[in-house]
């Protein structure tokens, strides 16, 4: 009995139980509240409104990246470029404002000749400069010229300044041709012409060439009839010109002698101011109806320079009654007028040098193998002996220019001369040129070489002669400048130009001229009279160039470059 009560009463509280539980609903407990962290910073250079801190999911934040002073704000690092901007919680994160310098432009103007060296003292660079940025400029003036003094945002006169770059900001370095740079040594007027004439424009105080001083000399008469060179010894160079007047029309049976075409010679004294006329010795001599080459020397010895001047001269036209002249210093900055006119012929060239080793100069022209070349025989004070024995006449047919120079090298100068290459056996011009060993005292008959003629056809006239150690093995090549030689047509007659290059092998002159040059003809134009060697754009390479402006269409320049003469214009 007491079993089933049991059973009864267990029974009756499940009942109850199940009861309860149907008729009030359970509640679930809360979900956890979840939180991220968010650090937002500030690059160098400015500031955040905030610097974040914890938050819950989906917050937002709202945050102003402010910049300092010089500085820019860019972006932040998630690539976002809005400086102010809302951030939606969702993660942890880390933020930050970055910011740049200002950067400004220095603007840098050159007057005159020269360069601004920049160097940055305390900051980057890049395409300007970053605000607060000093920036060292230095002047550097360009050779012959002297720096006066920065402009601009920087008023100074020294060479080297500092510069804060905070903002946009020009300054120019202002430069002038320093005239003490058109000074020079007196050369020494006892070496031969080849080594004195050097091809130079003359030049105002600014350091620009002067055209009216240019063209007095003519474009093509430089070394003719003209020279820039310093005669009186005060350290500036001078000019001196006469104009030549060769034209053919008129008639020998009108009684014309030649003289009525010859011009006065000109003389112009170069200083700081520039150039002014010397009216000492201005338009009180003539020069010559046709100038062939002005030598340059101390004949007389005072120390001063004298000018001995070679022209055409026979008994025909074009040029009747023509004769060579020196005007020979009087050593009181003036000259006197000597006429060599015991000799008249048809002179084309000439050189001056001392041949003979007496310490004195010599003088050699050649007429174009008429009879009448030879040598002016210096006595030691400038007074000349003509003598035509010292070398066959019958060697200088065909034969228009000359110098001496020591081509062998054994201390004794040698004769060069050259005029018509044709070589063909049917004219009256029928020789190539020549080099003649000195022996110092003459020339031995025997001891000379003929140079290969022209490999261009209808290139054959010679107008200068040239010697430089191309390729640096220590023996000079023979350079030849030539023209056009059709005189019987006279379609290339002195037209166009060529160069030719010979090299000494085994005792002989070769013709390497493709070897060593890139650029050795040009068909059309006018002739070149006269080349030489210099560093004319101070880059360190020796250009040889023409007697004519860098701006002219006449300009011809070739640098000495890799063992070669490569065409630079």
């Amino acid at each position: 009995m007491k079993k089933l009560l049991f059973l009864l009463t267990a029974f009756a509280l499940v009942l109850s139980c199940s009861s309860d539980e149907t008729s009030t609903p359970v509640t679930p407990p809360p979900a956890p509240i979840v939180k991220y962290t968010i650090t937002l910073s500030a690059g160098e250079g400015g500031t955040v409104s905030t610097t974040g801190g914890e938050y819950e999911a989906g917050q937002t934040v709202s945050v102003t990246a402010t910049p300092q002073g010089e500085y820019l704000f860019k972006d932040w690092s998630d690539g976002n470029t809005d400086a102010t901007r809302t951030i939606t919680i969702s993660s942890n994160s880390a933020l930050t404002a970055n910011f740049e310098k200002r950067k400004y432009p220095l603007t840098l103007n050159i007057e005159g000749e020269g360069e601004i060296l920049e160097e940055i003292v305390n900051a980057g660079r890049t395409t300007d400069y970053d605000s607060g940025t000093t920036v060292k400029l230095t002047a550097v003036p360009a050779e012959g010229w002297e720096f006066v003094g920065w402009t601009g945002a920087i008023e100074s006169a020294e060479l080297e300044v500092q510069l804060l770059v905070s903002v946009a900001k020009e300054i120019s370095a202002v430069f002038q041709f320093d005239c003490k740079s058109i000074t020079s040594e007196i050369p020494n007027w006892n070496d031969l012409s080849y080594n004195l004439f050097d091809i130079e424009l003359p030049k105002n105080p600014n350091g620009q060439v002067n055209t009216d001083m240019f063209e007095l000399m003519g474009n093509f008469n430089y070394g003719c009839g003209s020279a820039y060179v310093d005669y009186n010894n005060d350290g500036f160079k001078d000019v001196i010109a006469f104009e030549n007047n060769f034209t053919n029309n008129i008639d020998r049976e009108d009684g014309y002698t030649g003289f009525e075409r010859k011009q006065q010679i000109r003389f112009y004294l170069g200083s700081c101011d520039g150039f002014k006329i010397d009216s000492t010795n201005d338009n009180k001599f003539t020069g010559l109806v046709h100038g062939r080459k002005l030598l340059i020397g101390d004949y007389n010895k005072d120390n001063y320079v004298d000018f001995f001047l070679i022209g055409h001269g026979y008994d025909r036209l074009p040029f009747p009654g023509e004769f060579n002249k020196i005007l020979m210093s009087d050593g009181n900055q003036g000259f006197e007028e000597i006429d060599l006119d015991e000799r008249i012929s048809f002179f084309h060239g000439g050189a001056s040098g001392d041949f003979d080793n007496d310490n004195d100069l010599d003088v050699f022209v050649i007429d174009a193998g008429r009879g009448y070349s030879g040598f002016y025989i210096n006595d030691g004070t400038g007074n000349f002996t003509f003598n035509s024995d010292i070398i066959k006449m019958n060697l200088t047919n065909g034969m228009f220019n000359a110098e001496m120079f020591d081509i062998n090298n054994d201390g004794f100068l040698d004769l060069i001369y050259g005029g018509h290459d044709i070589s063909d056996g049917t004219r009256e011009y029928d020789n190539t040129s020549i080099v003649h060993y000195g022996n110092g005292q003459g020339f031995n008959n025997n001891n000379f070489i003929r140079l290969p003629k022209s490999q261009i056809n209808g290139q054959g006239v010679v107008t200068d002669f040239k010697f430089y150690d191309l390729d640096s093995d220590g023996l000079l090549e023979i350079i030849l400048i030539k023209t056009g030689d059709d005189f019987d047509s006279n379609e290339n007659f002195y037209k166009g130009w060529s160069i030719q290059v010979l090299k000494l092998i085994n005792g002989d002159y070769i013709d390497m001229t493709s070897q060593f040059t890139d650029y050795s003809y040009n068909s059309n134009g006018n002739w070149i009279r006269w080349v030489d060697f210099s560093d004319i754009d101070n880059d360190g390479l020796i250009e040889m160039f023409n007697a004519a402006t860098k701006n002219s269409d006449e300009y011809v320049e070739w640098e000495v470059k890799d063992n070669m003469l490569i065409r630079s214009n």
